[in-house]
């Protein structure tokens, strides 16, 4: 994704392409709704505003909503300004000709939310017009910049008004698809006439172009295509399974170039990222970022259990995979976040601060799903005070992931929760029944897994079929991950038997079985081994420059 590069306009011609009684109207709905700025169908930015009053009311909207505000008014503005930028509080508020306290009170009393799209499309299509000005295009056919008198301009501007979005974007011969990506919102719809497109659909499946990037499970891969953008994962389980380390191995195993390989003795590129190109984002609740995140991240990359890095029981090779390791990962795109209270506007603006830094994201992990203050607040919002209780928060939650971040960002999501007391319980089946907080907190999820430890009833259960498939020297499976759904593919109610090193996540895959636990032939689906790569030419280097930092 490219960023978009705004060169400064003269004033003038901003004040030309700007409607200042839509920009009032607009901020003035913004401040009694600010969940407006969550809805795909509405695309603002700072600068869709004037250098003023206006651009700092809009910012501290912004600002304040992703911080889970949902009602703002003169004291929240205020407050903002006072602490986060003095120069727009003395804009605002000390700035006589300016009337802050006037001018937010009257645009909160005048707004009306039935006017909002009309002022709304009115600030989206002179936004579009002064982008392509400072892109060098050629307005004149929708508004004539050298046009002097008032009546041809007023003509112009009614125009203008009166046509749509879509038919000022498509009015463009050049530089539309810079437009349409900033400008241009999706109401969620898609359109495919069945029949058509088959040439493009068939090359896709031929060439295995359906899956998405491969984690480390190949059996996973296998039912579920892999780890596809616009697809939602819930994968709890209790404490102590590996939750959030399993998270952050899938969003390593999308990002970085390089990784350790047990089986080359070395790090090789990795085939999912081959080129560097993609980004994940990591948004904790709990775990340090410095000590537990930032050292599970460099026990996946090098293979080094976390525990020995953390305890410095390291060989000198140990000791150097660990250093190349946090060298890939300081030029790798990873960006971890710890927001206990965080909110779906605040999810949304991180991904975005991303995308506008030109960055492919491509997976994001949330760990993990907790019923927080200002989500609640967020709920009561969206829907004007009718979601209360708990399952209707969790749907509303549901919802907002699969919709509202993995569909409209284009994004694999995975998260996780904790399970409730029936995981206790051996009689119980771990299907979503034992999630905490709400059956219906799955509704919308794409996967829906559990993971535990291997019980002995288990155990006792597979012991025929684990005769057949291990080897002499393989270890004991130690998780099963319960399968309980699954949209993509028609492996649902399966259970997947692994030996996982929870110290650096490294996985075997042993063989899946129904609800039953009769086996289900299936054929696991890996990554390609690439070759080997030259990790120690510069490693002293590295080494140096890691102690020094």
């Amino acid at each position: 994704m490219n960023s978009i590069k705004i060169r400064p306009l003269d004033k003038n011609i901003f004040l030309r392409l700007y409607d200042a009684r839509s920009a009032c109207h607009v901020l003035g709905n913004l401040m009694k709704s600010p969940s407006l700025l969550r809805e795909s169908r509405y695309k603002l930015y700072e600068e869709d505003f004037e250098e003023g009053v206006h651009h700092y009311i809009f910012k501290t909207i912004k600002g304040l909503f992703d911080s889970g505000v949902t009602k703002i008014g003169l004291p929240e503005i205020e407050g903002y300004l006072n602490l986060q930028s003095p120069k727009g509080y003395l804009t605002v508020f000390e700035t006589p000709q300016n009337r802050g306290v006037e001018f937010i009170q009257s645009n909160i009393q005048l707004a009306k939310k039935e006017n909002f799209d009309y002022h709304y499309s009115i600030i989206r299509k002179f936004s579009i017009l002064r982008d392509a000005v400072s892109m060098n295009m050629d307005i004149s056919h929708i508004l004539d910049l050298s046009e002097i008198k008032p009546t041809s301009i007023e003509q112009q501007r009614n125009k203008m008004i009166s046509m749509s979005i879509e038919d000022i974007l498509q009015s463009f011969s050049i530089g539309t698809r810079v437009l349409e990506n900033k400008h241009k919102a999706s109401n969620g719809e898609e359109y495919l006439k069945l029949g058509s497109k088959t040439k493009q659909i068939l090359d896709k499946i031929v060439k295995g172009e359906t899956y998405g990037m491969l984690g480390s499970s190949g059996i996973k891969n296998r039912i579920t295509y892999g780890l596809n953008r616009r697809r939602f994962h819930l994968s709890s389980g209790g404490s102590g399974v590996g939750k959030s380390r399993n998270a952050l191995n899938e969003l390593i195993l999308c990002t970085v170039p390089q990784i350790w390989s047990d089986e080359k003795k070395s790090f090789i590129v990795n085939p999912n990222n081959p080129e560097n190109r993609f980004s994940s984002i990591y948004i904790g609740t709990e775990l340090s970022l410095e000590y537990e995140v930032s050292t599970i991240a460099w026990s996946i990359v090098s293979g080094v259990e976390q525990e020995q890095i953390k305890e410095q029981n390291l060989t000198r090779e140990e000791w150097l995979r660990v250093c190349y390791a946090i060298y890939i990962l300081q030029n790798s795109k990873i960006h971890a976040y710890k927001e206990p209270n965080y909110s779906i506007s605040y999810i949304q603006s991180k991904i975005e601060h991303h995308l506008l830094q030109g960055e492919d994201v491509y997976c994001i992990g949330i760990d993990y799903i907790e019923k927080t203050n200002a989500i609640t607040k967020e709920a009561l919002e969206y829907s004007s005070g009718t979601i209360k209780r708990d399952d209707e928060i969790f749907l509303f939650m549901s919802k907002m992931f699969k919709e509202e971040i993995a569909d409209k960002y284009n994004l694999y999501v995975i998260s996780s929760t904790q399970l409730n007391r029936n995981a206790s319980d051996p009689l119980k089946e771990k299907d979503a029944g034992m999630i905490r907080g709400s059956f219906s907190l799955v509704d919308k999820v794409d996967i829906g897994s559990i993971l535990a430890p291997l019980t002995q009833k288990e155990k006792d259960k597979i012991a025929d079929l684990l005769n057949q498939v291990r080897g002499w020297n393989s270890p004991m499976p130690n998780q099963v991950e319960h399968v309980f759904k699954n949209r993509v593919s028609s492996y649902s109610e399966v259970r997947i038997f692994r030996y996982v090193n929870l110290g650096n996540m490294k996985t075997q895959d042993f063989f899946l079985t129904d609800w039953n636990y009769k086996l289900i032939p299936l054929e696991q689906v890996i990554s390609e081994e690439t070759d080997s790569i030259e990790w120690k030419k510069d490693i002293e280097k590295i080494e140096k420059a890691i102690l020094e930092k």
